[in-house]
């Protein structure tokens, strides 16, 4: 038994019949009924009852069919597979988001457009500005998701998205003798996560002087505000959650305005983006551009 001889006789079932398989095959009918006899040799059994006008699978050949099925299923992963190599398709999307990013709106469009990518894995790197940059600089990731990234004559981008960096304060700090203001902000810790970058939006629009503690990320900064451990911002995507809005006041306070982040997606026009990437990238600007 060949394989060849297998997709005749699924061909065949699929269609209803020898001349439609012969013409999807684009092969001549009667290589199509000399394959099947042959295959029907080998089996020692008849596959199909030739007494009707049309032909009916025997209770073997409607056995020997279902068991048939998870082998042209693989059979169809492993043709879909050899179309990936042959397009030199990576089998790893690398893509770098700032954690600021509001993810309900990247991560779907992503996953919807690698439903066409079965062999391609998507691996999603978190962190801040500078380490996204760099990440794309180095040639780690393909695509960068990051709000107002530097210039950079390699670097193409899109605007995607406008989002707000909001003051929160958690209510068990909200002092109870006196109006919220700059003093009493100073005399409690301003949690800011650490970065080296003069230009990151996470370290701007601060209070000089005062307690300061640093965190190595945006979900700390969130989990100590939670336990009522200083103020500091939070993405606008975030606040907007009821277990937050539960815990947290924003900070309305002249000094201390929302930051507006632009978010952009990065790539290196110096180098050929693989063709999920290309397809996460148009599917990415496509959904922002029809929300917003």
């Amino acid at each position: 038994m060949e394989i060849n001889q297998v997709l005749v006789f699924k061909a065949i079932i699929e269609k209803g019949s020898i001349q439609k398989a012969a013409a999807s095959m684009h092969k001549t009918q009667p290589a199509l009924s000399a394959a099947l006899k042959t295959l029907e040799e080998d089996l020692g059994f008849k596959l199909f009852d030739r007494s009707h006008y049309r032909l009916r699978l025997t209770p073997k050949g409607h056995r020997f069919w279902e068991g048939l099925q998870e082998f042209t299923e693989a059979h169809k992963s492993v043709l879909q597979l050899a179309d990936s190599l042959r397009e030199q398709e990576v089998t790893r999307l690398e893509i770098a988001i700032d954690s600021a990013a509001p993810f309900g709106n990247i991560i779907p469009p992503l996953q919807q457009a690698l439903e066409t990518f079965p062999f391609t894995r998507l691996n999603l790197r978190f962190g801040l500005l500078e380490q996204s940059m760099t990440a794309l600089e180095n040639g780690e990731v393909e695509l960068a998701i990051t709000p107002s990234p530097p210039i950079h004559p390699s670097w193409d981008r899109h605007y995607l998205m406008s989002r707000r960096l909001v003051s929160m304060i958690p209510k068990c700090l909200m002092p109870k003798s006196r109006k919220l203001d700059t003093a009493y902000l100073r005399s409690i810790p301003n949690i800011v996560v650490s970065t080296n970058s003069t230009t990151d939006p996470f370290v701007r629009g601060g209070l000089p002087g005062g307690q300061s503690f640093s965190v190595s990320s945006i979900a700390i900064r969130e989990q100590l505000l939670l336990q009522g451990f200083g103020w500091g911002k939070l993405p606008e995507d975030r606040i907007q959650l009821k277990h937050i809005q539960e815990a947290l006041l924003p900070i309305e306070l002249e000094e201390l305005p929302s930051v507006p982040l632009q978010f952009y997606i990065v790539w290196n026009r110096e180098k050929k983006l693989s063709q999920s990437a290309q397809t996460a990238k148009k599917a990415l600007i496509a959904h922002c551009e029809k929300l917003y």
